[in-house]
């Protein structure tokens, strides 16, 4: 049995799925170029996302939370960012930042530097909402909070940020 040259440059291990406990050789591959084209046809679309992250400070009163770094080819535009005590309504101490960075400091009880700082608040829980120029994330970079504060060492926070990832390149358009 041979591999279809439209899945081998993307499923170069193809044949695994096509043995014969995987059931009709046929149905099979037509399941493969489903799954592939499904996969082409959303890379090339926007897509809104939304994240949870928790933690707690670190003996020092330091705490990070980050999204995962925005792929090649695509650029993240922030809409909301909420953060709040062990409850979302809960209070908490400390002062957050709001940042974007392609690489964090080395030592974690470090404050963020104030050039990457594009916003700030004292008062949590903070919702913040945003524009769609406001806080956009390009490839290779990703957004995230810091909360610092050396009198809270293990206080509890919750984090919710929701944003919008587009591609750079729309089809039949060019670069965005």
């Amino acid at each position: 049995m041979s591999q279809d040259p439209e899945l081998s440059a993307q499923t170069p291990f193809s044949e695994h799925f096509m043995a014969p406990a995987a059931g009709d050789p046929d149905a099979v591959l037509a399941h493969l170029k489903a799954i592939h084209k499904t996969l082409e046809s959303q890379s090339v679309k926007g897509r809104f996302l939304d994240t949870v992250r928790n933690g707690q400070t670190d003996a020092a009163g330091y705490l990070t939370l980050a999204l995962p770094v925005c792929p090649k080819g695509f650029r993240d535009r922030i809409l909301s960012n909420y953060l709040g005590g062990l409850y979302y309504s809960q209070s908490a101490p400390g002062i957050a930042v709001a940042f974007i960075t392609s690489s964090l400091p080395g030592v974690t009880d470090v404050g963020i530097p104030t050039s990457l700082v594009r916003d700030q608040t004292a008062t949590i829980p903070s919702p913040a909402f945003y524009d769609l120029n406001q806080m956009v994330v390009h490839e290779g970079s990703f957004f995230a909070v810091q909360v610092y504060d050396s009198t809270i060492a293990t206080a509890q926070y919750a984090w919710h940020v929701s944003w919008y990832r587009e591609p750079l390149v729309a089809v039949g358009h060019g670069i965005v």
